[in-house]
C-alpha cells in the first residue's frame, strides 16, 4: 500500500538495532533516573521497531490517517514511558510502555482533536510562548546545546517530530533561518496544500507541547 512507502527507510533505520536484556534495561533504567540522556536514547531506540507494530495496526483502521504521524506520537510516548519507569514495578520495560504507547496512538487517530499550538505558555505561570522562544532564534537542531533551559526542553521535543513537522516548524517560525515563511510558501516549497501544511503544524506543535508540559 502507498501509505506504508515512507517507512522503508525509517525501518531500514531501525530494524538491525539489537534488543536489550534485563540486565541493560535495568542499568539504563538506573542511568536514566540520574538524568543520563544517552541512556534514555539507548531504552527509547531499542523498543521502537514495538511503536512501528502498534503503529500498522492503527493505520489500517483508517485511509485517512498518515503513519508516521502515528509513529511520532508512539514515540514521544515511548520516551515518556522511559523518564518514568522502574524495574521494581515492572520488570520489562515494553511491558511498562505499551499502555502509553496504544494510547497516544489512538488519541492520533483522526476522529480525535487535541490541537494545542505554540501561543500557550512555554511553561505554567510565564508569559512567554513556545512561539516566543522560537522567534527569538533559540537553538532547536537536534544536536542543540544551549544552556538556556527552554533551549534544552525545546531541542529534546524537536527531536520527537518526524523530518517533515521538523521543516515546516523551522520554515514557519524562522528556526535557524533568517526569515519565516507563511503556510502557502511551505506549501508551495514541499509540493503540499496549504491546508496540508496547516495540519502537519498543528499535529507537530500539539506534540511540543505535551512533551514540554512533561518536563
Amino acid at each position: 500500500m502507498q501509505k506504508y512507502d515512507t517507512l522503508d527507510a525509517y525501518w531500514h533505520d531501525i530494524h538491525d538495532i539489537p534488543a536489550l536484556t534485563d540486565d541493560e534495561e535495568r542499568a539504563l533504567a538506573e542511568r536514566i533516573q540520574a538524568g543520563d540522556e544517552k541512556a534514555l536514547d539507548k531504552l527509547v531506540t531499542s523498543n521502537l521497531r514495538f511503536v512501528v507494530s502498534i503503529a500498522r495496526q492503527y493505520s489500517m483502521k483508517s485511509e485517512d490517517v498518515s503513519i508516521d504521524d502515528l509513529i511520532s506520537e508512539g514515540n514521544i510516548a515511548l520516551m515518556l514511558a522511559a523518564r518514568k519507569w522502574s524495574p521494581e514495578k515492572e520488570p520489562r520495560f515494553i511491558s511498562y510502555a505499551s499502555h502509553d504507547v496504544k494510547r497516544a496512538i489512538q488519541k492520533a487517530m483522526p476522529q480525535q482533536e487535541n490541537a494545542l499550538t505554540l501561543d500557550a505558555p512555554a511553561h505554567p505561570g510565564q508569559t512567554n510562548t513556545l512561539g516566543d522562544m522560537q522567534k527569538a532564534g533559540k537553538p532547536l537542531t537536534d544536536d542543540a546545546t544551549s544552556d538556556h533551559e527552554y533551549g534544552n526542553t525545546l531541542a529534546i521535543a524537536m527531536r520527537y517530530l518526524n523530518d517533515r513537522e521538523k521543516e515546516v516548524i523551522r520554515h514557519f517560525y524562522g528556526v535557524g533561518t533568517e526569515d519565516t515563511m507563511t503556510m502557502a510558501e511551505i506549501g508551495d516549497k514541499l509540493g503540499l496544500k496549504r491546508e496540508r501544511i496547516r495540519q502537519i503544524r498543528k499535529t507537530a506543535e500539539r506534540k511540543m507541547r505535551r512533551i514540554i508540559k512533561k518536563k
